[in-house]
């Protein structure tokens, strides 16, 4: 839910919000009242979308709808492949979610028990993924299950071995350079999963997390 943010002179660029002196002309950026000396800020809201004077209370509740904003864009983005939207969302934390990441983890958890097309469940379970890593939660079952999605897909299309292919640029670590275009069939494949490599030491930047980037290919013969 977005934080209201009211004004007692919207759409006025010409008066101070704090104590209504005429500021002589039309404010284009923030500034100073001559009269209160208090910081006037110019924003708008996602709401409406039309700028106004601001004190700097308002203007911090401004910031804070959007952070709310773009926080529901992102979640909106991230569920919108395998047919989720923002109804969904809302849906979902009128039954309790806390927060829209909550709520789309709820949502894509339920999801890849269905039956669905096994490229928007490996989406899915990649989706989970990257919640879990966010949060600190464990996230490699869902990666295995992304790559476990692909092996059974390309099984089904009649493919018989896969090749391993590495993240290419330029910054992953030995362990998984030693797997790069490693050939398997699909079906011993399946069974010792070789990626996501364990003993990866790739680490995600701006994290401590360490994570594998390897995929398969299918192999054309």
């Amino acid at each position: 839910m977005l934080i209201p943010c009211t004004t007692n002179n919207d759409y006025d660029l010409k008066t101070c919000p704090y104590c209504n002196h005429d500021l002589g002309s039309i404010l284009t950026r923030k500034k100073k009242c001559p009269s209160c000396c208090q910081p006037i800020y110019i924003k708008y809201t996602p709401d409406d979308r039309v700028k106004r004077l601001m004190t700097e209370l308002q203007a911090k509740h401004a910031e804070e709808q959007w952070d709310l904003y773009y926080l529901r864009q992102e979640t909106i983005s991230s569920l919108s492949p395998c047919g989720f939207g923002e109804s969904h969302i809302e849906k979902e934390r009128t039954r309790g979610a806390r927060s829209d990441s909550e709520a789309a983890f709820d949502i894509l958890t339920r999801y890849v028990q269905t039956k669905a097309e096994p490229h928007l469940l490996k989406i899915a379970y990649l989706t989970l993924s990257g919640y879990a890593e966010k949060e600190g939660r464990p996230f490699l079952n869902f990666v295995l299950a992304a790559h476990h999605c692909d092996l059974h897909r390309f099984k089904s299309s009649g493919l018989k071995k896969v090749r391993i292919v590495i993240a290419g640029d330029g910054n992953t670590c030995a362990e998984c350079q030693d797997n790069s275009a490693k050939t398997y069939d699909i079906d011993d494949a399946i069974k010792s999963m070789p990626i996501p490599n364990r003993r990866c030491i790739h680490v995600v930047k701006g994290t401590r997390t360490k994570r594998c980037r390897c995929y398969y290919s299918p192999v054309l013969e």
